[in-house]
């Protein structure tokens, strides 16, 4: 009787040949389907979590990139303000400046703000930079640039000089004979001295137009007598509005007169303090900054680049940023000399 028990009790449990219940196996199966989902799903989200960092921080190095550009060509945006003529979104002109006022003389009007967006792939910011850091500059006196024609013999009578141009060799004598044996651009500024390349010429002293009544008006714009030229030969030419495609302001703060030439800037230079003028020339970039459109990206994205100026046109295309929705150029006071640049990703 024992025996027939044991062989019934034997045949109601199902095992398989290595000894598990089918209840153990499925229960086995399902942790490990729960392991591997749980798995698959931890390195997904690894996998996600790391794409997202590794953009974030191409973002954040590509911000650095463009902070660090920016300074550097912003710092030596000096050239630009009250020479260059630029509406801002306000239609204002974005680089007036007035460094003999305060900020609170403007109210709300003292700011500047220059925005382009994704669409704007025909609307320019410009901007006239130093190149003094790569080329260094030159103090010069005016004298350098002309010839004594006739000497009268009256002191009291005016003689007659004659314009030579920029880069001559300087008449320079010791008593027993000139000094200078090189043309004087040549040999400050090398090979930047070669046709085309933009020079600026600056006295530096700010004026403003004198009325009829012999006062004058703070809120107008104070300039320095400046001439932006591009080199032509052994001179300085203008540069004209149509070939800069941007204002250019080349004439004489205080009547208004347009330089034609270089003699006639030199001309009409204000003594300093009673002093005979000097003049600075230093080597100038004009850059055109825009947004270019990308066929690779969603509505609303655009590369922001810049070009520089050259006779003919804007070439030399260089790499601002990627992948932009806007860039808004600022400047938080007309007192200051700054510009800053904020760009939305």
């Amino acid at each position: 009787m024992a025996s027939n028990l044991h062989l019934l009790h034997h045949r109601k449990i199902a095992r398989n040949q290595r000894g598990f219940s089918m209840i153990e196996v499925l229960l086995v199966v399902g942790l490990m389907t729960f392991v591997v989902l749980g798995n698959t799903m931890f390195i997904n989200d690894f996998i996600h979590r790391m794409n997202q960092y590794e953009k974030e921080s191409s973002d954040e190095s590509q911000m650095a990139v463009l902070n660090i550009m920016a300074v550097n060509i912003m710092k030596k945006s000096a050239l630009s303000y009250n020479r260059i003529r630029m509406a801002d979104d306000n239609n204002a002109s974005f680089y007036d400046y007035y460094p003999d006022l305060p900020l609170s003389t403007f109210g709300t009007t003292g700011s500047r703000s220059f925005t382009m967006t994704a669409k704007d792939t025909t609307k320019y910011f410009y901007l006239l930079t130093s190149d003094e850091a790569d080329f260094d500059s030159l103090t010069y006196e005016p004298m350098h640039a002309y010839e004594e024609v006739t000497t009268p013999s009256d002191i009291t009578q005016d003689g007659t000089i004659r314009y030579r141009g920029l880069n001559t060799i300087p008449d320079i004598d010791n008593g027993s004979g000139s000094v200078a044996t090189d043309k004087l651009m040549s040999k400050v500024f090398g090979d930047r001295w070669a046709n085309g390349k933009l020079f600026v010429l600056t006295c530096p002293t700010y004026l403003r137009p004198v009325s009829a009544a012999n006062t004058i008006n703070l809120m107008t714009l104070p300039r320095m007598p400046s001439f932006i030229g591009k080199v032509v030969g052994d001179d300085l030419q203008p540069l004209f509005n149509s070939e800069a495609a941007v204002t250019i302001t080349n004439s004489h703060p205080v009547t208004n007169a347009v330089y034609n030439s270089v003699d006639q800037y030199l001309r009409t230079l204000p003594t300093i303090g009673g002093a005979a003028p000097f003049v600075k020339i230093e080597p100038a970039v004009l850059y055109r900054f825009e947004m270019r459109a990308n066929s690779k990206y969603p509505a609303g994205y655009a590369d922001l680049v810049m070009k520089k100026w050259s006779p003919g046109g804007y070439g030399s295309e260089i790499m601002v940023t990627d992948k932009i929705q806007s860039v808004e150029f600022k400047r938080s006071s007309i007192a200051l000399p700054v510009v800053s640049l904020e760009v939305q990703k």
